[in-house]
């Protein structure tokens, strides 16, 4: 037996292959680094020392591992080439093992061009930990390390702004104008996140969007029975029972199995809305366990699949609901948002996923979500905006006074599902607008009718869940032939309302990531 084995020249172009892949996701890296920490504002002589210790332990070694990956899958190839070569002109002669030495070397080659690669980044990290030990070093891999998530962030973002502008270029689908506003904004806060974290050493996580965690036993509450809604006001009362408590670290998901009189199981779906201290830039927008933060709003309907998205996704499957199912989704604010986000994305509603009926919020800016035909939408909505006051000016004439604020402005962010080639949302679209109440910011003089206190109140109030569940109770109760009421008294909606429905099981399922 010859004590030479011929080259694998298959293996060895993969791996030169595999050598360019990797200079390249290097060098990307690299930039998108030194741009980061170009783009930081700071001056002064720790920010010079900052930067020039980067372009010494990380530039640059960094460029020479890349010069060297590319050197060295050009030599693999090179040495594939000659043994080809070698191979055609040996024919059937056979061979005494000289060129298997040569191929031989020039893996060994590749190799040490490899290990010179490692030993020049070691190299040069490891003379810089030695140099700067303490208070050099340190600072400059935190903020390297702090700085990396966010970059990875920032470049994730602008790819999905670059995919939206480019169907809108290309004459693909046609996103609403709220999805491009919102895929604009991403990219803008994640640079901020970059600048952030660079210039503090910290990763803020702002605008990050971890994975969802899983869902175990633990995080599973089943009970026997529970309240059976017959009314919309009883589904919006559902959703305020299932907020977390303040400070809490999870989110809550609830599922109710609902049984018509033939037996027949239907599903309702709860989902709360924000739950997040818009003060706090770290926790509030990206930092915390309870993924329905603030910034998930602006993710959801820049059209990305959030961590909040597949909390739902988990709890439904944790609470037993089958491929196929019929679900009726209930949330107000964020809760509809995602709601809605679901209900359009065909492997969750469609064919292998489940038959989304029904889909009810309140205070949601739901009209920018391209629903199939069989699902419903109904958004329940505060309105108002400025108006004056009436005072008697001379000779009794009514004259305006005072400046007044009501209304929810948050089901208007979605910009009526107006989109870039001027065409709106889907007749299965609904949104019924209830009378919101009155604020002054500019007060009305004494005796003007229609005064009422100053500030900004009325508008918090209008987007509070528990205000929009009073209201559509006394919607229904005083206008039985109205918007509300109509859709109520449905068939469709009748299926998950009828009263002699019962609940077979309520399942509350705690999420987060």
């Amino acid at each position: 037996m010859s004590g030479f084995q011929g080259m694998d020249t298959g293996a060895v172009e993969a791996l030169a292959g595999r050598d360019a892949q990797a200079a390249e996701r290097l060098e990307q890296l690299l930039s998108a680094l030194a741009a980061s920490v170009d783009s930081v504002d700071w001056v002064g002589s720790d920010a010079e020392a900052f930067r020039e210790d980067f372009r010494t332990l990380v530039a640059t070694p960094g460029t020479r591992a890349v010069q060297r990956l590319h050197a060295c899958g050009r030599d693999l190839r090179d040495q594939v080439e000659e043994q080809e070569r070698a191979s055609q002109a040996g024919g059937d002669e056979g061979s005494d093992g000289g060129s298997d030495d040569a191929e031989s070397g020039g893996l060994l080659d590749g190799l040490e061009g490899l290990a010179g690669s490692a030993m020049d980044i070691g190299s040069g990290i490891g003379h810089g930990l030695a140099d700067g030990v303490g208070d050099m070093v340190s600072p400059v891999l935190d903020r390297i390390s702090a700085t990396a998530p966010a970059v990875s962030q920032l470049i994730g973002d602008g790819a999905h702004l670059a995919e939206e502008l480019e169907d809108v270029v290309d004459g693909g689908r046609m996103p609403p104008l709220s999805e491009l506003a919102s895929s604009l904004a991403l990219p803008v806060a994640s640079a901020v996140g970059v600048g952030w974290n660079a210039a503090t050493g910290e990763d803020h996580q702002f605008f990050s969007d971890r994975g969802a965690a899983r869902v175990s036993g633990d995080d599973v509450h089943v009970q026997d029975g529970g309240g059976a809604p017959h009314s919309v006001a009883a589904l919006l009362d559902d959703v305020s029972g299932n907020y977390s408590s303040e400070g809490e670290e999870i989110g809550k998901v609830q599922v109710k199995t609902v049984v018509d009189p033939d037996g027949h199981e239907r599903y309702i779906v709860t989902v709360p809305g924000t739950e997040a201290d818009i003060g706090d830039p770290s926790l509030g927008w990206g930092g915390q366990g309870n993924s329905r933060d603030w910034s998930a709003n602006v993710r959801a309907m820049a059209g990305q699949d959030t961590a909040a998205m597949q909390n739902v996704r988990d709890a439904m499957i944790a609470a037993g609901v089958e491929p196929g199912a019929d679900v009726m989704m209930v949330g107000h604010s964020q809760g509809g948002i995602i709601n809605a986000a679901l209900a359009s994305d065909p492997s969750f509603n469609g064919p292998g996923g489940y038959n989304v009926t029904t889909l009810v919020s309140e205070g949601s800016p739901v009209e920018s979500f391209d629903l199939p035909p069989g699902t419903q939408s109904l958004n329940i909505a505060h309105g108002g905006g400025l108006s004056t006051g009436v005072s008697s000016g001379p000779g009794g004439v009514p004259v305006p006074d005072g400046i007044g604020v009501s209304g929810d402005p948050v089901p208007t962010l979605d910009m009526g599902g107006l989109r870039a080639d001027g065409s709106g949302p889907g007749s299965n679209h609904q949104e019924v607008v209830l009378p919101g109440s009155r604020d002054w910011i500019v007060p009305p003089s004494s005796g003007a009718a229609g005064g009422g206190p100053s500030g900004f109140d009325a508008v918090f109030s209008d987007h509070n869940q528990n205000q929009y569940t009073a209201d559509a109770y006394a919607e229904t109760k005083n206008h039985s032939d109205g918007a509300l009421a109509r859709f109520e008294n449905s068939p469709d909606v009748q299926r998950y309302l009828d009263p002699r429905n019962d609940v077979r099981r309520t399942t509350v399922v705690d999420v987060g990531r």
